[in-house]
């Protein structure tokens, strides 16, 4: 299911009913191992079992990736996109500034 989303965001979708488009899609089926794609219903109820456990431990494996990510690439300068939308809601400010964070006690 995880693979799922990740095709979902890769498409472009933002919405559980955008997974309707991708239904049909063998290609999706295939990134996936699914024979057919879950109903939106059925992953909003999959979704509905994460706790803020489930959801710490998964920004916690996204920091590590990126950090990884960053590391191995040898950049030497990083540019944060703080996306307007972002600050000026308020609605995910506090996961931009656990991330910041967690960057800079590494």
């Amino acid at each position: 299911m995880v693979l799922l989303l990740l095709e979902l965001l890769i498409a472009g979708g933002c919405r559980l009913r955008h997974f309707l488009f991708l239904q049909e899609d063998p290609m999706v089926l295939r990134f996936c191992g699914m024979k057919r794609v879950p109903t939106p219903c059925t992953i909003s109820r999959w979704l509905c079992r994460f706790t803020r456990h489930h959801l710490d431990r998964l920004l916690l494996a996204n920091d590590k990736l990126v950090a990884e990510a960053v590391r191995r690439s040898k950049v030497r300068r990083v540019t944060f996109d703080v996306d307007g939308s972002v600050v000026s809601t308020g609605l995910m400010d506090r996961f931009v500034f656990m991330i910041l964070q967690v960057a800079q006690n590494e």
